[in-house]
């Protein structure tokens, strides 16, 4: 049914005191899997932009300033990131956050909030394990998003795409795009 076709999705997790190769790693993995369901992955680390690149440059720079006590460079270097990732959070149909535990999530809260705010699917993946996930998400998500295992929230991801998994969660809206279409030259 191909049902995802069209979504976008915006990959969400912790960079701040993190580990960034690991945080690269299943951004790239979970990117070449929407694509294989012709789904658009927005990557914080590869943003859509010509700036507000979030790299090891970026992490060098924001330590730099933090080192040196310049505050307000921090705040300066920090706002538009926020904005920026809290756009994509606003663009995206569904959201994948990837909740390590062993790192600092502050952004990646406000992230899951304002998307649940919008009431769309977050699909939490927790590396530790689903009872390591904080239990004031069980309270604001559906639990049955939560997954501990990617090869999981894969095949969840199948089901929804080809319909076999319709719960919707009061969350999934997704277009019918040749209803869109109609009456456009797209």
């Amino acid at each position: 049914m191909n049902k995802l076709r069209g979504s976008i999705c915006y990959g969400i997790g912790p960079l701040d005191r993190n580990n960034l190769s690991r945080a690269k790693e299943w951004r790239k993995d979970i990117k070449e899997f929407l694509n294989g369901l012709d789904v658009m992955f927005i990557d914080p680390l590869n943003k859509p932009l010509n700036d507000y690149a979030e790299g090891e440059d970026f992490a060098t720079k924001r330590a730099k300033l933090l080192d040196d006590g310049d505050y307000e460079g921090v705040a300066q270097l920090m706002k538009p990131i926020r904005n920026v990732d809290l756009r994509f959070t606003d663009k995206a149909d569904f959201v994948i956050c990837d909740l390590d535990m062993y790192a600092y999530p502050c952004g990646t809260y406000e992230e899951i909030f304002n998307s649940n705010r919008a009431k769309k699917p977050i699909l939490i993946h927790c590396p530790q394990g689903i009872k390591k996930i904080p239990v004031w998400l069980y309270a604001a998500l559906p639990w049955q998003l939560f997954f501990e295992d990617w090869g999981v929230l894969k095949r969840y991801l199948q089901r929804v795409n080809d319909g076999t998994d319709d719960r919707d969660f009061g969350r999934w809206w997704l277009l019918e795009w040749d209803k869109v279409r109609q009456g456009t030259t797209l």
